[in-house]
C-alpha cells in the first residue's frame, strides 16, 4: 500500500515491518489509514449481493405470465419475445440484464471498477429503455399514462435521489453537484415537454385532473408532487455547510424519498387500476416494473457511491467512511 504526505505531496511505499510516524522528506506527522480498503470491500460486497438477489428475482419473474388473452389463456414472457404487440423489450431487457448482474456478481476475481462502472451503465441504460420506450398491447394506455414523462422523468428520480444521498458525505464535491444539476434539468425537461395533446406535461396533468376514474385522478396528483420536490432539491447547490446535521438529514431523507417514490408509485397505480378494472394483471405488471426499477436504483446507487468514494480517496490519503469532504478537505467526523 502506498501513502502520500499531505504537506509535501511525496508518495512512499508502506512497509509492513516499519511504523512510519513522520514524513522522511518534510517531517510532517503521518497517519496511514487502512479503512479505505475496508470501505471499498464493504461497498463491493454489498453490490455483489444486490446484483445476485435482483438477478435471480428477475429470472423468476420471467416465468410469471404478463396477463391473459380474451379466452383467459396466459400470455407468457417467451411469447412476447417474438415481438408480439411491441412488448418484447419489457421481457428481453430484464432477462439479459438480470443474467449480466449474475455474471458481474459471481465473477471473481474481477476489477471492482469494472463491476461498479458496468452496474451504473447498465442501470442508466435499462431505465431509459424500459420506461422511455413506447409500448403496445392491452396495457399500453396505462403504461403510456404513467410513464408519459419518458426517459427524462425516470432518470430524474435516480439522478436526483442518488446525488442528494451523496451530498451528505460530499457536500462540496463538484462531480456530485453536476450529477444533481443534470437530474434537475432532466426533471424540468420532463415536466415542460408536450404531453397528452397539451403544450406541457404539467398543463396536461392539471387540465385533466378530474377526468377519468379515481385511479387516474390520484395518479395525476402523485405525478405532480415530484415537481415540487425538485424545488427543494435545488437547495442542494447551496449546501456548503453540508456537514451540519440539519442539512445532512434533509439531504438524505429527500434523496431516499426520490429513490423510493417511483417504484412505490408504480405499485399504487397498479393496485388502483386493478381495482377499477377488476383484474389482478394490472397490479402484477406494475409490480414487475417496480421491482425492475427498484433493482436498477439499488445497483446504480451503490455503484455511484463506490465510484465517488474511490475517486475521492485517491486525492485524500487517509479518507474513510467516517470522513466528510468539504471545501476540498477531508474532515473526520
Amino acid at each position: 500500500m502506498s501513502w502520500t504526505c499531505t504537506r509535501c505531496k511525496t508518495s512512499f511505499e508502506e512497509q509492513d515491518d516499519i511504523n512510519v510516524q513522520f514524513c522522511p522528506v518534510c517531517g510532517a506527522p503521518v497517519h496511514v489509514d487502512h479503512t479505505h480498503g475496508r470501505d471499498d470491500e464493504m461497498l463491493d460486497n454489498r453490490l455483489r449481493l444486490v446484483m445476485l438477489g435482483f438477478g435471480i428475482l428477475w429470472l423468476v419473474l420471467f416465468f410469471i405470465p404478463f396477463g391473459t388473452r380474451s379466452d383467459y389463456s396466459p400470455v407468457w414472457s417467451w411469447e412476447l419475445l417474438r415481438n408480439t404487440e411491441d412488448m418484447a423489450y419489457m421481457v428481453a431487457w430484464p432477462l439479459v440484464v438480470g443474467m449480466l448482474f449474475l455474471v458481474l456478481g459471481l465473477a471473481s476475481p474481477l476489477p471492482r471498477w469494472l463491476r461498479h462502472g458496468g452496474g451504473l451503465l447498465l442501470s442508466l441504460l435499462t431505465l431509459g429503455v424500459l420506461f422511455g420506450s413506447e409500448s403496445g398491447g392491452p396495457f399500453s394506455p396505462e403504461l403510456s399514462f404513467l410513464f408519459s414523462g419518458g426517459v427524462c422523468w425516470i432518470l430524474m428520480f435516480f439522478m436526483v435521489g442518488t446525488s442528494l444521498v451523496l451530498l451528505v458525505k460530499y457536500p462540496d464535491l463538484l462531480g456530485v453537484k453536476l450529477f444533481l444539476g443534470l437530474g434537475l434539468v432532466l426533471g424540468v425537461i420532463a415536466y415542460l415537454s408536450p404531453d397528452m395533446g397539451e403544450s406541457t406535461m404539467v398543463s396536461a396533468l392539471l387540465y385533466r385532473l378530474g377526468v377519468g376514474d379515481a385511479a387516474h385522478t390520484m395518479a395525476r396528483v402523485l405525478l405532480l408532487l415530484p415537481m415540487f420536490a425538485l424545488l427543494m432539491a435545488c437547495v442542494g447547490f447551496g449546501s456548503s455547510s453540508g456537514n451540519s446535521s440539519t442539512v445532512s438529514r434533509w439531504s438524505k431523507v429527500l434523496g431516499l424519498g426520490f429513490l423510493i417514490y417511483a417504484p412505490a408509485l408504480m405499485v399504487l397505480f397498479g393496485l388502483l387500476v386493478s381495482s377499477a378494472q377488476d383484474s389482478i394483471w394490472y397490479l402484477l405488471i406494475f409490480v414487475k416494473l417496480a421491482i425492475y426499477a427498484g433493482g436498477l436504483f439499488f445497483v446504480g446507487n451503490i455503484s455511484s457511491r463506490w465510484l465517488v468514494h474511490s475517486a475521492v480517496a485517491m486525492g485524500h490519503p487517509g479518507f474513510s467512511s467516517d470522513t466528510t469532504v468539504t471545501n476540498g478537505k477531508a474532515l473526520s467526523s
